[in-house]
């Protein structure tokens, strides 16, 4: 295989040819790539406790700004951007690096929807619909690429990204480009997509979110968008995110019924804990996400069933409250 810094320099090399940036190529915040424990992790970017993906993506500030934008071949017109890039460390030569795009449930969709290409909309401050025209390219060439479609579906193969050589290693390095394609022109927002690491040699990292700023200029509003992707990627009803609509998040609704502030069972996007929650939880109820991504359901409960297990967990909430377990 070619040495990536040399098909990486060619790459850009054709896009300064054919767009002029506003600005200097942005540097950005990479991606740190390390082996613990016999698996990759990744660190250095924004932490979060509360979303799907532990480690977010996204820059703050002008570092986010697009590269350029360009006709590329196969995928057409597009806004390039340059980062997040990488900086691998500890990884034996050869043994693979790839990007592993990650389908995740929308929190509000009804039935339940898939997505792997997400938008956070400025105009309306929520996360909506990927427009369907503007697909977005993970591109380390014209013939090494994967496009992820705003449509519902499956996820693209995993993407080779590096051997990696030993002269990948130690520095930020930006492996890859990311394409937005304009051949119908993108809508201003934050697009984002979650994915992992993996390897020929070594267990796959955590998933992450990487978000992209399309026309958002003011920069203040990234980390927010970006929180709020991670915070909608779960099954409508899994109140607890465990992957799992069951009894526990029943528990998670009726703790903090009434809050304004709690919204972990906001399960209508109405930033209030109600009726409409319980309705949604209360829809969805047997539905899972299985270790390989794949939405399962066991249906929901008979009516009969159904209500003499309302009961019998009210009393467990009951007793439970009344003996301090319970966080009201």
């Amino acid at each position: 295989m070619r040495n990536t810094a040399v098909s990486l320099v060619a790459l850009w090399s054709a896009l300064m040819i054919v767009t002029t940036p506003s600005r200097t190529a942005a540097h950005g915040t990479p991606i740190q790539i390390n082996v613990v424990n016999n698996a990759l992790a990744v660190s250095g970017g924004v932490s979060d406790s509360a979303g799907f993906a532990p480690m977010i993506f996204v820059e703050s500030n002008e570092e986010g700004d697009p590269f350029g934008e360009v006709d590329l071949p196969g995928f057409g017109p597009s806004i390039v951007w340059q980062v997040p890039g990488y900086e691998i460390a500890n990884m034996a030569e050869h043994s693979g690096l790839f990007i592993d795009v990650l389908s995740r449930p929308f929190a509000y969709s009804s039935p339940v929807e898939q997505r792997a290409l997400w938008y956070w909309n400025p105009a309306t401050g929520r996360v909506e619909s990927a427009p369907q025209a503007n697909p977005i390219q993970i591109r380390k060439s014209s013939t090494s690429n994967v496009t992820i479609s705003p449509a519902p579906g499956s996820d693209p193969p995993p993407l080779q990204i590096a051997e990696p050589l030993a002269s990948d290693e130690g520095f930020h390095n930006h492996l890859v480009a990311y394409a937005l394609s304009e051949s119908t022109p993108p809508p201003a927002g934050a697009y984002g997509f979650f994915t992992r690491l993996t390897s020929n040699q070594y267990g796959p990292s955590e998933p992450f979110l990487v978000v992209l700023n399309n026309g958002v200029f003011d920069y203040s509003k990234m980390v927010p968008a970006a929180l709020a992707i991670n915070s909608a990627a779960f099954l409508p009803g899994d109140y607890n995110h465990d992957d799992h609509v069951d009894a526990a998040d029943y528990v998670v609704w009726r703790s903090t019924l009434g809050s304004t502030s709690a919204l972990r069972a906001d399960g209508s996007n109405n930033q209030l804990i109600d009726n409409a929650d319980y309705n949604v939880w209360r829809a969805n109820i047997g539905h899972s996400i299985s270790p390989t991504g794949q939405l399962t359901s066991l249906g929901v409960p008979e009516s009969t069933t159904f209500s003499l297990f309302l009961i019998a967990l009210s009393v467990v909430l009951w007793n439970s409250s009344h003996c301090g377990l319970l966080q009201r």
